[in-house]
């Protein structure tokens, strides 16, 4: 069975998961400050708000609503089981979370390293 994805809620939800992205990475920093990730650091670092941006964009685009619901463990108002997406939009989703998380992955080692 071929899934059809509808390309205007996809871009959609990964425009609102690169909003919320660095949102919720600063919340999660701002209240874990255990000295390897300051609030400072967060903040002088560009390349973490780009690095949240398109992973969670990424996680957004793939499983919609229901990411956030289980985050919060609340039963959800859609029928059981992922969005429809085609072979390409699963794929171009991967894309932006495995190049978030390169991006954070090289902040990171370059953050030990100095």
């Amino acid at each position: 069975m071929k899934y059809k994805t509808d390309w205007l809620d996809w871009c959609i939800r990964a425009v609102i998961g690169f909003v919320l992205g660095p949102l919720v990475v600063f919340f999660f920093v701002a209240g874990w400050d255990s000295g390897l990730w300051t609030l400072e650091l967060f903040l002088k670092n560009k390349g973490i708000w780009l690095a949240s941006a398109l992973f969670v964009a990424g996680l957004n685009a793939r499983y919609g609503d229901r990411l956030w619901y289980n985050i919060f463990n609340q039963d959800s108002a859609f029928p059981p089981g992922d969005p429809a997406h085609s072979p390409f939009s699963r794929w171009l989703s991967f894309v932006l979370m495995l190049s978030g998380l390169c991006i954070g992955g090289k902040i990171i080692l370059s953050y030990f390293s100095t």
